[in-house]
């Protein structure tokens, strides 16, 4: 893992193509502002309870983290 990303969160649509590259400390307060709805997002780090509950807020259906500090989700959670 490169330490460029650190810290990233990549959002994809349903066909996996990227909307866009948040930072993770901003996604929280910022998701519900977030146009294009995400299909999943990639984050480049640990998923933990807030950013969580922010993506289920939004609808994201898949979650694809390097750790989860918690595994109660609706979303499906995928670890790399």
């Amino acid at each position: 893992e490169s330490n460029s990303k650190s810290g990233k969160a990549i959002l994809l649509d349903e066909e996996l193509k990227e909307i866009k590259s948040v930072s993770v400390k901003t996604f929280v307060s910022n998701a519900k502002r977030i146009k294009e709805k995400p299909y999943a997002i990639v984050i480049y780090g640990t998923a933990n309870s807030s950013i969580i509950s922010a993506c289920e807020e939004i609808g994201i259906k898949v979650i694809v983290a390097k750790n989860f500090s918690t595994t109660e989700s609706k979303a499906k959670l995928l670890s790399f």
